[in-house]
């Protein structure tokens, strides 16, 4: 059985849909209008759509592409009038799986639905092999040989073994998810529903209404039933992360399902059973807010079964190098065909230095945006963030001051430039400037980064502003 949702402004034909599909053992939900279309499509979460082209409300390509970037692997069957095949093509154009003209017949209809639905279930097999593949020969996307790293690994397997809830410590950033996502992929429930809430991300009501869903009616807007989070991972493995920004009332209903194995949905009276094991993850010392009364104590031992204490990036150094390369060639892959750059030993040395307080996911944007901004084939210390560049010199850096320095002396390091006196030769504001920028850079012997910081600015600035006087060379 899949669920369909049905988006057409005709009545007629949104019922004949529902009852034809309804009898072939599929959950059909419908709308009338774009906007309806999807909120229905973010609630019921469908496995295909049949949407109209023409809407009172919203274009049907829009609605298309909103449908697309929620899930690209989602089918969409395009309905149209007679004569606007050419707005069809575009829709296929934009993703759309096929489109069918009106009328149509109704056997017509069900066979491309089997097909789309057919394609569905083979590109979520393709990715559950996948995962499985990563199951068996690795942990993902968890880099690194550190010995801090090895020994949170080592825990993972064991714990993969059992069935046993488990909760995550860690600083923000540090990959919480990742090792949650291990622990699931090499267990016994790999071939069930991985499925992640951030209870940080929503407030008290919306995170009741995510985790245990509503029933039709439950408050304004409820058209229809909705599964929660629970039921959605039934079978496999519900990672909560910021468990301890959870409130008081929240924490005693998700301490009855641990001991129940049940709950009710909100509006509803009726009993729900699943079978869900737990991985919660949080940036907080719970113990000491069970201490203050902020967090249950039987909700705290019942989750602090196996807990796992991330280690900080900062502590894991000797894998940073081995993380800069991964990231680079993720995002190599996803880029234009070409060589992955390489990492200048000054800027690699900078990057092992800097104790990364927003850890992995910090190191990951840094890299990201050394490949967006140096462009080349190289990355240097002037494409990293200047707090990560810190007291690092780049090449030629050695050259700064040595010509100041005496026999014995060790050159000095260089500082904030002092401006130099220039004659008054009745000299242009521009060619005064011309002349400080053409001794910044002899002071720093061509080096861009370290001209820039000796006069303040910008190395973006500096580089326009030589290539404006023709400084290049």
């Amino acid at each position: 059985m899949a669920a369909i949702l049905v988006v057409d402004d005709e009545k007629n034909l949104r019922w004949a849909l529902q009852r034809g599909l309804s009898a072939e053992g599929h959950r059909v939900v419908t709308g009338a209008t774009g906007a309806e279309g999807l909120d229905l499509a973010a609630r019921e979460r469908p496995d295909l759509v049949i949407l109209d082209l023409r809407l009172p409300d919203l274009d049907g390509i829009e609605v298309l592409k909103r449908l697309r970037a929620a899930d690209p692997r989602r089918p969409v069957i395009m309905v149209t009038a007679h004569g606007a095949v050419e707005t069809a093509l575009k829709a296929m154009k934009e993703g759309a799986y096929d489109y069918v003209q009106k009328p149509f017949d109704l056997d017509e209809m069900s066979v491309l639905v089997g097909k789309a639905l057919d394609l569905r279930r083979l590109e979520a097999e393709v990715v559950r092999l996948r995962d499985e593949l990563d199951r068996r020969g690795g942990y993902g996307d968890i880099v690194g040989e550190s010995a801090a790293l090895g020994k949170v690994l080592a825990l993972v397997d064991r714990l993969a073994e059992t069935t046993a809830n488990a909760i995550i410590y860690g600083e923000s950033g540090t990959g919480k998810e990742l090792i949650a996502k291990a622990i699931h992929r090499r267990g016994p429930r790999a071939e069930r529903p991985f499925v992640a809430v951030n209870c940080a991300a929503l407030p008290e009501t919306l995170l009741e209404d995510e985790l245990f869903g509503h029933e039709k009616g439950a408050f304004t807007g409820a058209t229809a039933r909705r599964a929660g989070r629970f039921e959605q991972a039934d079978g496999g493995t519900l990672f909560l992360d910021e468990l301890g920004e959870m409130s008081p009332s929240l924490q005693a209903k998700l301490l009855r399902v641990i001991e129940e194995r049940e709950f009710q949905r909100v509006g509803g009276r009726e009993a729900v059973r699943v079978d869900v094991r737990l991985i919660a993850a949080t940036n907080r010392d719970l113990k000491a807010a069970v201490e203050a009364g902020a967090f249950r104590e039987d909700l705290y031992y019942r989750l602090h079964v196996v807990p796992i204490v991330l280690p900080a990036l900062r502590e894991r150094k000797t894998d940073i190098p081995l993380l800069v390369r991964h990231f680079i060639e993720v995002k190599s892959a996803a880029g234009p065909a070409g060589a992955a750059p390489n990492v200048a030993p000054e800027a690699m040395r900078a990057m092992v230095d800097y104790d990364w307080p927003g850890n992995v996911r910090e190191l990951q944007n840094a890299v990201e945006r050394a490949l967006v901004v140096g462009g080349g084939a190289v990355i240097g210390l002037e494409d990293l963030p200047a707090e990560v560049v810190g007291g690092h010199d780049g090449p030629g850096a050695e050259a700064v001051g040595a010509g100041e320095a005496g026999d014995g002396e060790a050159p000095k390091p260089a500082g904030r430039f002092e401006l130099p006196d220039i004659p008054d030769e009745g000299l242009s504001l521009e060619e005064v400037e011309r002349e400080l920028l053409r001794r910044a850079l002899a002071k720093a012997g061509g080096n861009q980064t370290q001209a820039a910081r000796l006069l303040g600015i910008s190395r973006q600035t500096l580089i326009y502003r030589v290539q404006k006087y023709g400084l290049e060379a």
